[in-house]
């Protein structure tokens, strides 16, 4: 169970970085103890809107790299850069500085880190600073993070219900979760808050021979006077496997009727939701939105090719 839980949270939180106390040995076992890691990553985004008739393209480059460094048996220092650049924003993010400190009944990352919850997005760069402890409790292991500024590493104001800003800056999350395993299904429940919004979601996964399957609901409740009776929801379904040399996979996603964005970091938890929002160029409700792809590896070229076709609102959108 502990093993599960350091996949699913830790590692994909803070498992790079460096500590100036790692060279306080030998130099050989600086070296040995400290690991680099990243990835450079280009998309470039074509989209075709049936309503007008237009067409844009837009791009996307980022840069990631990561440092680790065990300072001892119990704690691993960290550090990751994150350069984003493109259509949107460039910008040069210092994304973690922390310390991961396993305790053998918990496992705590304090300090710099990236905030974890299903209500940042995707691309990890919602960066915070607090503490997030993982506690194992029979079959399951409880998660409870708390974060004085968590903030999105781009450029742009905080959104906090995905239409209409109400807070600049840095917002203070407290967040808990539930997780399991039960037999084949990995399973997550989550809750959070921040001053005037409350999210919960529900995580399932589960692989099924050579199939994988995910599904996630979540939904946000904003208090506020222009967002008080706004129906904000993401529902998603991912079916994904091999066929032959191919990955092959197909998603769905449906939204609320004012919007699917449930983040607390201004940037979409769907890439369904964020294809369909560079197509119409704004924030987008009452979302219908399907896409299949494969990709095949040839050589040391990875080349793969995706479709998807959806509806937000009365509003088609191809690509």
């Amino acid at each position: 169970m502990k093993k599960m839980i350091k996949l699913s949270l830790v590692a994909a939180v803070a498992v790079a970085g460096l500590s100036t106390s790692a060279v306080a040995g030998s130099l050989e076992n600086a070296v040995k103890n400290t690991d680099l890691s990243g990835y450079l990553r280009l998309r470039v985004n074509t989209t075709h809107s049936q309503a007008t008739e237009a067409s844009s393209v837009n791009n996307e480059q980022k840069a990631v790299l990561n440092f680790k460094s065990k300072v001892n048996d119990s704690v691993t220092a960290n550090m990751k850069f994150v350069a984003v650049g493109g259509s949107k924003s460039d910008s040069l993010n210092f994304n973690q500085a922390n310390f991961i400190v396993a305790g053998g009944a918990y496992t705590a990352i304090v300090g710099k880190q990236t905030a974890q919850s299903p209500f940042v997005a995707n691309n990890g760069d919602t960066v915070a600073t607090g503490a997030t402890v993982l506690v194992p409790a029979g079959p399951v292991t409880i998660a409870a993070a708390h974060y004085d500024d968590a903030t999105s590493s781009a450029p742009g104001t905080l959104t906090l219900d995905g239409k209409t800003p109400t807070t600049t800056g840095a917002v203070t999350v407290t967040a808990l979760a539930v997780i399991g395993k039960f037999g084949p299904v990995s399973a997550e429940l989550w809750a959070a808050a921040t001053a005037n919004t409350d999210h919960t979601a529900i995580l399932a996964s589960a692989n099924v021979g050579p199939v994988s399957v995910s599904a996630h609901h979540a939904t946000t409740d904003v208090d506020n006077a222009t967002s008080v009776n706004d129906d904000i929801s993401n529902t998603q379904l991912v079916v994904s496997g091999k066929a032959g040399a191919a990955s092959v996979f197909a998603a769905y996603a449906t939204t609320g009727q004012d919007s699917g964005n449930v983040t607390i970091d201004n940037d979409t938890d769907s890439k369904l939701i964020f294809a369909l929002e560079g197509a119409a160029d704004t924030r987008v409700g009452d979302v219908d939105a399907m896409v299949v792809g494969a990709s095949a590896k040839i050589a040391s070229v990875k080349a793969g090719i995706i479709y998807m076709d959806g509806e937000a609102g009365t509003t088609s959108f191809d690509e």
